[in-house]
């Protein structure tokens, strides 16, 4: 295969190798990463093995003994150039790509979705390290890869963040979920009090968010519904001053009708609910302060940072932008575009087609599960809801996908080509295409007071820059 035959796939090996790349000339080294016994081969550009197979250990010594048998096989085979390929299923594969980044090795990163392709060209659907370390060089050939590039330790602090919180919030969910359903079992009007008008069925919440302060304060104080019954209104308003729970004359009198409203329970079944919920109670505080402190922490990282240009964009806040950074990096320069981010999340579209069957437009799956559902997650908050960004609503307007998630993955990528623009020229929020009134949104409104003189230190060194 001569340097004209590429095609496309041999634009990344020209970038990565210069401009008299030979694939004749190239080695890969494959890896499949695990916990405990990481297995590693070698082959040529064609897919053929150059060397067997072998373990090594996942750390300092094995990462050693891989760059030795590199160099060891590129001087039996007299080729010029080596590459390591690792597939990134979990994290077992983090320490060895920063030890082989160390050595300045190239290491490109395999989707696990990828291989998973590509094992299936072989015509054999058993699960062995040797198929695994061939479709991974076959990947690799292909040029079917995720960009990757040594993270910094700020990156890595905010990716750090960023993951940790979003599985707090998970868990935090999974904690409410469960306080309902234990209020279901004797209590279940505290989470609203139904009745019928005109013959419509319409519910009167009490309490709009259950892991509010307010929610977590009453509960813990007047866990039963006899409680609240045994303080009566005036008894209730002068329960809520004392203890500062500010629930109003209204809401007061919807938790009496909920007390009134719920039926009897067995003591001592009514005890163990009473004590269960506590706890909940308590874990659902200290989500509630980790996440916090998660989000503040967070908050003081992108100040110093370009994303503080994301904040100009109406209904991204910190979290969304945080969450951004963090999975696409802190240097925006080192893509050649937003294909190339669009990419990295694996939302670009590929078509759906075999053997004369023709579906619709899927996405690849190909790129970071974690940035995947980043970019889904803001392409549903522009364009859904309540509050809404009209330029995003417009070009949601505008698609001809069908299906609600179809729509948010495209806006979500919308949303990618936009952010690139401002990050790279370093400018707010304010579209060409956008001819109605403007959208820029103040970023420093979207801080706390103590991190607005570092993020106005921030934008205006940005602003230097780009002149």
């Amino acid at each position: 295969m001569g340097k004209g035959k590429l095609g496309l796939r041999g634009r990344l090996f020209h970038n990565l190798l210069g401009d008299d790349f030979n694939p004749n000339q190239l080695l890969i080294m494959t890896i499949d990463s695990a916990k405990y016994q990481p297995k590693a081969s070698v082959f040529n550009y064609f897919g053929e093995m150059i060397h067997d197979s072998f373990f090594f250990t996942p750390d300092r010594r094995g990462v050693e003994i891989l760059c030795q048998t590199a160099e060891k096989v590129l001087q039996d085979t007299k080729k010029q150039n080596l590459i390591f390929g690792i597939e990134n299923t979990g994290h077992y594969h983090e320490l060895i790509v920063k030890l082989l980044k160390e050595r300045h090795q190239i290491v490109m990163l395999i989707n696990a979705n990828t291989t998973s392709e590509e094992r299936k060209s072989f015509l054999d659907y058993s699960k062995t390290d040797d198929i695994d370390l061939c479709a991974i060089a076959s990947a690799i050939a292909g040029g079917k890869v995720i960009y990757n590039q040594g993270t910094s330790d700020l990156e890595a602090e905010l990716r750090f963040l960023t993951r940790t919180r979003r599985t707090l919030v998970r868990e935090k969910s999974r904690v409410l979920v469960t306080i309902r359903t234990i209020l279901d079992h004797y209590w279940s009007q505290l989470q609203g009090v139904t009745k019928v008008v005109d013959g419509k069925v319409i519910v009167e919440q009490i309490f709009e968010d259950l892991s509010a302060p307010m929610f977590i304060s009453f509960l813990r104080l007047l866990p039963t519904p006899a409680d609240v019954l045994a303080l009566g209104t005036d008894g209730l308003l002068e329960f809520s001053r004392e203890h500062k729970l500010r629930l109003g004359a209204t809401r007061v009198e919807l938790i009496e009708q909920a007390a009134r409203l719920a039926e009897p329970v067995y003591v001592n079944l009514l005890q163990l609910y009473v004590q269960y919920v506590k706890e909940l109670l308590d874990n659902l505080e200290r989500l509630n302060h980790r996440i916090e402190s998660f989000e503040e922490q967070m908050e003081a990282i992108l100040v110093r940072t370009r994303g503080i240009l994301l904040l100009s964009t109406g209904q991204i806040g910190v979290v969304s932008a945080a969450e951004f950074m963090a999975e696409v990096g802190l240097k925006i320069d080192k893509y050649s575009s937003s294909s190339a981010v669009i990419k990295l999340a694996g939302t670009n579209p590929v078509p759906d087609e075999s053997a004369g069957h023709k579906g619709q437009m899927k996405i690849s799956d190909q790129g970071n599960p974690w940035f995947r559902e980043v970019v889904y997650t803001i392409g549903k908050n522009l364009s859904e809801g309540r509050y809404t960004n009209p330029y995003f609503v417009k070009f949601r307007n505008q698609l001809s996908c069908r299906f609600p998630k179809q729509k948010r993955i495209a806006v979500g990528n919308k949303y990618i080509r936009v952010a690139f623009a401002m990050l790279t020229k370093g400018e707010l929020f304010n579209p060409e295409t956008w001819g109605g009134p403007c959208l820029t949104v103040d970023p420093l409104r979207k801080l706390k007071s103590s991190n607005r003189e570092i993020a106005r230190q921030t934008l205006a060194e940005i602003t230097v820059s780009k002149a």
